[in-house]
């Protein structure tokens, strides 16, 4: 009997999401009648293990708990089959894979050419620079960019396609989501009387493989399968590149395909809990990547303090200095559109761009195709925020003569 507890606190514990909350209310609904030392078993492998183990590492580990075991009344149910040594069925469509070497099929590619691209022993952290780490780092302002090299690239992005895109986000995550964008973000909150905006500090780096693997766990891929699509998805920067703390432990690369939509699959019980928040003071929640905005038409609450809480308790951190509270009188943006009223770019940023477009296009002179990429997609940019100043914008856009 004490064999099949701690199984069921095991697979449990293996199929949260890696937080204490999580962790503990996994603990708590594996066993009937709930183990009364959930909290401090929790405390215990958190401290104990920064990853999640295999799952015989941490039987082990939970078996040391002996008194408080040899406590227990016999519990009236199990929980144990969370965690299968197999695929079990997938909750959503993703691609089925039983094992690593059906990994490696998948990606057409060998066995060892696979693990080396996972790099789950950490190799590369300790390697010197060189052509075989398989990102290309670089620093844009304040963040850390890693980029995969193309054939990783490739990889991430059937792993986005296959698995991670049929996986439902929160309808409150609007960044890098099909049929939502930066628009459709900013619209929700136009002409509304309040609007306050909190940054999430260092959001990719701050989510580490535990949660990444954790998953991949909740798609149904048995533990070998979730550590190496993990594998493929975090980065170890190497210790001769890395200055900030953070990056020393695998976390989500900031310029990889796959990392915005494992992101948003990451914080879905953050936008539960703040839509819930919202809710409550009948106000409208959306998230936008690290960008998290609330807005008030009525009976307008500071709601900093529980923001603050519950973005800890999800394992984030609150960056305090971009903290904006924006009434209507003043100038209110979302995503970097102007949305006091219908959602639209600055009118020093149209009007810029207007004067461009009207010299080129009045100077008759052919424009370099370079060129004619970037005025595209600048004016593609105000008419997906506004229709009607796009409009206006591509009349002058049509009258430039281009290079062939």
């Amino acid at each position: 009997m004490r064999a099949l507890i701690v199984e069921a606190l095991a697979r449990a514990l293996l199929t949260s999401d890696w937080t204490r909350r999580g962790m503990i209310a996994a603990v708590t609904s594996s066993i009937e009648p709930p183990i009364p030392f959930a909290e401090a078993l929790v405390d215990g492998v958190r401290a104990r293990f920064s990853r999640p183990p295999r799952l015989v590492v941490l039987c082990r580990f939970i078996d040391t708990y002996e008194e408080e075991l040899e406590a227990l009344p016999p519990p009236t149910a199990f929980e144990v089959a969370a965690m299968p040594l197999a695929m079990f069925a997938p909750r959503w469509p993703v691609r089925v894979l039983e094992d690593v070497p059906s990994i490696a099929r998948w990606l057409e590619m060998p066995l060892g050419s696979l693990e080396g691209w996972a790099d789950v022993r950490g190799y590369l952290d300790r390697a010197p620079p060189g052509p075989m780490h398989h990102y290309v780092r670089y620093r844009s302002g304040a963040r850390l960019i890693e980029a995969p090299k193309a054939q990783l690239a490739k990889i991430q992005r059937r792993i986005l396609g296959e698995i991670l895109e049929r996986i439902p986000v929160h309808p409150a995550a609007h960044g890098f989501v099909r049929g939502r964008s930066f628009a459709t973000n900013a619209r929700m909150h136009a002409g509304r009387s309040v609007v306050a905006r909190f940054d999430l500090q260092r959001f990719f780096p701050s989510i580490r493989r535990a949660r990444v693997y954790a998953v991949f766990m909740a798609a149904g891929y048995p533990e070998a399968v979730a550590e190496v699509l993990a594998g493929l998805t975090t980065v170890r920067t190497p210790r001769w590149f890395r200055a900030e703390r953070e990056y020393g432990a695998r976390h989500l690369p900031q310029g990889a395909p796959t990392s915005p939509y494992l992101a948003n699959l990451v914080a879905f019980g953050l936008d539960v809990r703040m839509a819930g928040l919202a809710a409550k003071h009948d106000a409208i929640y959306t998230r936008y990547a690290d960008d998290m905005v609330f807005s008030f038409d009525a009976h307008v609450r500071d709601v900093t303090s529980a923001v603050r809480a519950i973005v800890e308790d999800e394992g984030f951190a609150l960056n305090e200095r971009k903290t904006r509270w924006m009434r209507s009188h003043r100038r209110q943006t979302v995503t970097g559109l102007v949305v006091n009223a219908a959602p639209a770019v600055t009118r020093r940023e149209r009007k810029r761009l207007e004067a461009e477009l009207c010299g080129l296009a009045r100077a008759g002179a052919p424009v370099a195709a370079v060129e004619r990429d970037r005025l595209r997609g600048r004016v593609a940019h105000v008419e997906h925020a506004n229709a009607v100043h796009g409009r206006r914008l591509r009349r002058w856009l049509e009258r430039i003569v281009w290079v062939e």
